[in-house]
């Protein structure tokens, strides 16, 4: 019987051997382990999918020789297909995703996508309507405390008896 080297975690045990096959796990495909919701994770496989076809990549290493010209060369071929805003921001939100954690891992030095213009999003849901000038003097004229509770009227209604 020969010595295995442990290496002792949460769960069960890993050898050596197995640690070191991990880390040979390339960081642009670790990523997506860390991504919880599946839909999420879906949608970016695809998004990274389309931006590897886009720029030539072949191997997951090649991320890291990717500059900001190419990420603002996909943009633009996203918005000449017409491609809704909020489709371009989740594209390039799963590039800058993968990128940021390039970085964490010291994989790359900066993110490419930093700095890139990203379309403004047309949907109003979660954002908070702002009250009108006139609204808003309205709101501070009103009034405040005690005084903005209405009065207590001292008139007295009459006791209606029944089967009397």
């Amino acid at each position: 019987m020969h010595d295995v080297e442990v290496v002792k975690g949460q769960g069960r045990a890993l050898t050596a051997a197995e640690c070191d096959k991990l880390a040979e796990v390339p960081p642009e495909i670790e990523r997506f382990a860390n991504l919880r919701n599946l839909n999420t994770r879906a949608a970016y496989e695809n998004d990274l999918q389309e931006f590897r076809c886009f720029v030539g990549i072949e191997l997951p290493e090649e991320f890291r020789t990717i500059t900001r010209a190419p990420v603002i060369a996909w943009r633009t071929d996203l918005e000449r297909r017409l491609c809704a805003a909020a489709t371009i921001q989740r594209k390039l939100t799963a590039v800058s995703s993968l990128f940021a954690y390039l970085c964490e891992q010291n994989a790359v030095l900066h993110n490419p996508v930093d700095g890139v213009k990203r379309p403004k999003s047309q949907r109003r849901e979660g954002t908070t309507p702002a009250l009108s000038d006139e609204q808003a003097r309205a709101l501070l004229s009103a009034p405040q405390g005690e005084a903005a509770l209405p009065k207590k009227s001292k008139q007295t209604l009459p006791v209606v008896r029944r089967g009397v």
